[in-house]
C-alpha cells in the first residue's frame, strides 16, 4: 500500500490572515492619533501576518501511515508500530476528537481503561507531544477524524493478516 502523509490544514491559518486583515485596519485607524499605539499595531500586524503566512505556505506534515507504523509528527516525534496495537478508536476529550491506542497486553505501553481516562489530562497538556503514546490528536488535520480513524484500522488490518500468512 502507498505511504498516506497528513498535513495540518491551510483553512486554519488562511482564516486568521481573513481576520487579521479587518482587524488590523480598524484598529491601525483608531490608533493613528496616538503614535505609539500605531507603531506597536504596525509591529504587532506585522509578526501575525508574517507567523500566519509562513504557516500557510509551509503545510506542516503531521501523519505519516504506511503498511508498518504511523508516526505522529509533533514538537516530539513518536511512532506506532502496527504489529503493537490491539485496534484504533474514537474518544472525545473537552470536544476535542481524538484516536486513542489500545496496545497489546503483552506490550510495554499496555495501560487500563481507566488509567487512561485518569491521565489522559496529564498527557493532553504536555506541549511536545499531545496525547503521546496513548492519544492521537486530529485538531487541524487536512482529513477527517472518522477517515483517518478508518485508515489506521485498515492498515492495522492489513497488518493483521499479513503477518498470519509470514
Amino acid at each position: 500500500m502507498k505511504v498516506l502523509k497528513i498535513n495540518y490544514s491551510k483553512k486554519v491559518p488562511a482564516i486568521g490572515l481573513l481576520i487579521l486583515v479587518p482587524l488590523v485596519s480598524v484598529v491601525t485607524y483608531f490608533s493613528m492619533r496616538n503614535e505609539d499605539a500605531f507603531r506597536f499595531v504596525c509591529a504587532f500586524a506585522g509578526v501575525m501576518f508574517i507567523n500566519l503566512a509562513f504557516e500557510l505556505i509551509r503545510g506542516w506534515r503531521r501523519l505519516v501511515i504506511n503498511d508498518e507504523c504511523v508516526v505522529v509528527k509533533s514538537k516530539y516525534q513518536w511512532t506506532v508500530c502496527f504489529c503493537d496495537v490491539e485496534d484504533f478508536y474514537p474518544i472525545t476529550y473537552k470536544g476535542q476528537y481524538l484516536i486513542g491506542i489500545h496496545y497489546k497486553q503483552d506490550h510495554e505501553n499496555y495501560r487500563t481503561d481507566e488509567y487512561l481516562d485518569d491521565t489522559r489530562a496529564t498527557r493532553m497538556d504536555y506541549k511536545l507531544s499531545p496525547g503521546a503514546p496513548y492519544e492521537i490528536p486530529t485538531r487541524y488535520l487536512d482529513i477527517k477524524p472518522q477517515e483517518l480513524l478508518k485508515q489506521l484500522n485498515e492498515r492495522l488490518h492489513l497488518q493483521k493478516i499479513t503477518s498470519r500468512t509470514e
